[in-house]
């Protein structure tokens, strides 16, 4: 199957389902604020306040992980395209950005292992990571992934699609129920 065979597929997928904000470009604070108000007014009317709120937390979380690591993704214009739309029952956040494939077995590793962890153990990482006072030079401490997990309920699913043999498209979908 080819490259816009695929694209097609998706398009109609997306298509049948309730899509609430579509996004690709330059990731900045003005998009961002303006993302979120159209994330807030389109989600539907009878939607829980917290499920709400756990869903703009969720994207603000996606969000900030590509500004503070664009120095390892390849487009330094941060870049990148997301969806948030709902299916069934559930809201879905989807996002891609490129990344260096010499930096995929380490965000591989970090993402398995939260995955792996229970609620319990994913709770007492996070608080471990906070007690570290360990804040890397982009600004963070390494809890944007966890709180993605933890502000979801659900395991993170991810994909990487090589470009070329230095770089690949990095995807991640997240469940919100």
């Amino acid at each position: 199957m080819d490259k816009l065979e695929n694209l097609q597929k998706y398009h109609c997928l997306l298509t049948a389902q309730k899509i609430i904000v579509a996004y690709g470009g330059e990731i900045k604070n003005g998009v961002i604020s303006n993302v979120l108000n159209i994330i807030d007014n389109n989600l539907e009317p009878e939607t829980d306040q917290f499920l709400k709120r756990r869903v703009l937390q969720v994207v603000v979380e996606c969000i900030q992980n590509i500004e503070r690591h664009a120095d390892e993704f390849i487009d330094h214009d941060n870049k990148a395209s997301f969806l948030v739309f709902k299916l069934d029952n559930d809201y879905l956040v989807s996002f891609c950005n490129r990344i260096k494939n010499e930096n995929i077995d380490a965000l591989k590793e970090k993402i398995d292992k939260i995955n792996s962890l229970t609620k319990s153990e994913l709770s007492d990482l996070y608080k471990a990571s906070l007690r570290s006072n360990t804040i890397s030079d982009k600004g963070g401490a390494g809890l944007g992934l966890i709180e993605i997990s933890r502000k979801s309920g659900n395991k993170i699913n991810y994909l990487f699609e090589p470009m070329d043999t230095e770089n690949s498209n990095f995807s991640l979908m997240i469940k919100i129920s």
